[in-house]
């Protein structure tokens, strides 16, 4: 099977994947407290795993319940049917036309949890640089890449495992187990928030999503890690990225304060490296 790839701002590289794949492989249980797109999780799972994860983004509901946890796609969508809803009313995406804003509002209304997973694809691949700001498609090019990636999530439904999934914001709802593995991707700060949550509101709140996405910022990040990081488990799996703040020194010294660093590599991303670190616990 090739590697789950969903088209979101962000998205680790393959050869991070894999890297998390490996170390967790011979876990049982692991905790995932930011899914994101779901790739991650794709690649710890297997026969006998259980994986909890968390996030706010209706999307990534979608992906791990309606997807990969599913026995079957279903999709109540045959053809393009439009509403005037959240992203029509709003216009929550630069230059976003009336018709493309009204299936993405349709979809959010009446379609399915895979459905809503297709559609968040189909929105990012369609903005510029995936990053939900500048829209640069009309109806018929979204349309035609939700159909598309509607028939590529085919291939990884019903994966192996069970997979426990809680649209929540892991602050406000913490996990209450003891895991082998807890894999940690956090937002990142580019400059003095995060590159998420101003932007993909908009899309969840059209999508039907129950909750809203956190902005981080400078002075949370050290403190919110912290309180993951501490999230019990044997081992932390932790992903990070350069030219972000903290810096990666910084992540270094809080991890230590957990436990113990084994291993580190990095992985080119474009243009900057995508860092991937294993802690044993103490």
């Amino acid at each position: 099977m090739t590697q789950f790839r969903h088209g979101f701002t962000g998205a680790v590289v393959n050869g991070a994947a894999e890297w998390a794949g490996f170390h967790a492989q011979d876990a049982q249980s692991i905790c995932v407290p930011f899914a994101g797109s779901g790739k991650v999780v794709a690649a710890m799972s297997g026969s006998g795993k259980t994986i909890e994860s968390w996030d706010t983004q209706i999307s990534t509901r979608g992906t791990i319940e309606g997807i990969f946890g599913a026995n079957k796609l279903r999709s109540k969508m045959r053809e393009p049917k439009f509403r005037k809803g959240h992203m029509y009313q709003t216009r929550g995406i630069d230059e976003i036309d009336a018709a493309s804003a009204g299936l993405i509002d349709y979809i959010g209304a009446h379609g399915t949890l895979a459905d809503k997973a297709a559609i968040a694809s189909a929105t990012a691949r369609c903005t510029s640089m995936g990053r939900m700001t500048t829209w640069h498609a009309d109806v018929g090019e979204l349309w035609t890449k939700f159909e598309k990636i509607r028939r590529y999530l085919l291939d990884y439904i019903d994966m192996p495992g069970e997979f426990i999934h809680h649209e929540a914001n892991v602050y406000e709802l913490p996990p209450s187990g003891t895991y082998d593995v807890v894999q940690i991707d956090p937002p990142k700060v580019v400059s003095t928030t995060d590159i998420y949550s101003a932007h993909y509101q908009f899309l969840n709140t059209a999508l039907g999503g129950a909750c809203q996405i956190p902005e981080w910022r400078r002075r949370d990040v050290l403190d919110r890690l912290d309180q993951v990081m501490s999230i019990p488990a044997q081992r932390i799996l932790f992903m990070y990225t350069s030219d972000v703040y903290p810096t990666i020194d910084d992540i270094r010294w809080l991890l230590k304060r957990h436990g113990t660093i084994v291993r580190e590599d990095r992985f080119l991303h474009r243009t900057r490296y995508d860092y991937c670190i294993l802690v044993m616990k103490e």
